[in-house]
């Protein structure tokens, strides 16, 4: 939890107050500096099930990655703490996973905006609801839904085994954003027993201050570009750790997606001196760049601005070939040093 103090409360309610009792409650207090501390030392003082730890502020990544250390359940689900959950989730996900062995549990989820509340279901037509598949499938699986919503970005429908993640070694990267897609593409990629349900106890709440929600500034869309980089890269990495057909297409498709994404963010702040990553980084990434990837990638300002013409341009084959290729020989003989 980081400044949550309008969100806490709720959140803590709804868990301390399940109906299935048996359960530990781990509170990573990452340095927030509003009330959120007291606030859950009060709850702590009140439940012995709460273990609360207090650290400075280090990320989402290390608050979870110290969450999965220190429980002792057998299977982990992660709450934000500006989220809240139906108080019979641990019961109605009790009932299933008691009888089974299970590596993963998929469920859906409620996105909370304003007053508006939007049931998310991504994954029935990937994977029907009540079978057990094993990584193949579920490569499918994350492979529609990649083409589909681009990438996983919350975890808010999943429950893990964690005797799973312990012997997977599955692990939050830290110190940067979009951690999720990290920790759910590698843990599709090596379970092999994932059941769905259609059971929606989960409230994702889109608050104006999580981390992921707010407006992007200049720090933020830094970051947002080293991350994409990043991920650009682990993706590529484990291209060629899984042969199979399927795993190859979803971790290419995945992995271009990423690199649109830095592509997208340099566009807004070229290349800042805080980047982790340098033009010549971008352009030995892939071989087979395309001429607008190129472009981008030597002027993101000019890319911007002309982008929508591009776009127009793609829908005339021939003209669009020989106005790209002229554009591209002006700037490069303009700037031949480039």
């Amino acid at each position: 939890m980081y400044n949550v103090q309008d969100y806490l409360a709720k959140c803590l309610d709804s868990i301390v107050n399940q109906t299935f009792g048996d359960i530990e409650i781990i509170l990573i207090n990452d340095g927030s500096t509003d009330k959120s501390g007291a606030i859950a030392k009060e709850y702590a003082k009140k439940d012995k099930r709460i273990v609360l730890i207090e650290q400075e502020n280090k990320g989402q990544g290390y608050a979870r990655n110290k969450g999965m250390e220190m429980g002792g359940g057998d299977y982990i689900i992660f709450v934000d703490s500006d989220d809240y959950v139906e108080l019979d989730m641990c019961e109605t996900f009790y009932n299933i996973l008691k009888n089974k062995e299970i590596e993963i549990l998929i469920n859906p989820y409620f996105h909370n905006k304003d007053t508006k509340q939007i049931l998310c279901d991504y994954f029935t037509d990937s994977l029907p609801t009540g079978g057990i598949y094993n990584s193949q499938i579920g490569s499918q699986f994350l492979l529609k839904t990649y083409k589909k919503y681009l990438f996983i970005t919350t975890i808010a429908h999943f429950v893990f085994k964690n005797s799973f993640l312990r012997e997977k070694q599955i692990k939050f990267p830290e110190n940067i954003l979009y951690e999720d897609v990290f920790f759910c593409t590698d843990a599709f990629l090596q379970a092999q027993k994932i059941f769905t349900t259609n059971t929606p106890k989960y409230h994702y709440y889109s608050s104006p201050h999580s981390i992921m929600r707010g407006k992007m500034d200049m720090e933020k869309t830094i970051k947002s570009a080293n991350s994409y980089y990043a991920l650009s890269c682990y993706l590529k990495r484990n291209i060629e750790r899984y042969p199979e057909k399927v795993l190859k297409k979803l971790l290419y498709i995945s992995t271009k997606t990423a690199f649109q994404h830095t592509l997208k963010a340099i566009q807004k702040i070229k290349y800042h001196q805080q980047l982790s990553f340098s033009k010549k980084d971008l352009l030995n990434f892939d071989d087979k760049l395309s001429i607008l990837e190129r472009l981008n990638i030597y002027f993101p300002a000019q890319y911007k601005f002309f982008h929508p013409f591009f776009y127009i341009c793609q829908k005339f084959k021939n003209l669009s070939s020989k106005i790209l290729r002229r554009f591209y020989a002006i700037f490069f003989h303009h700037h031949p040093n480039l």
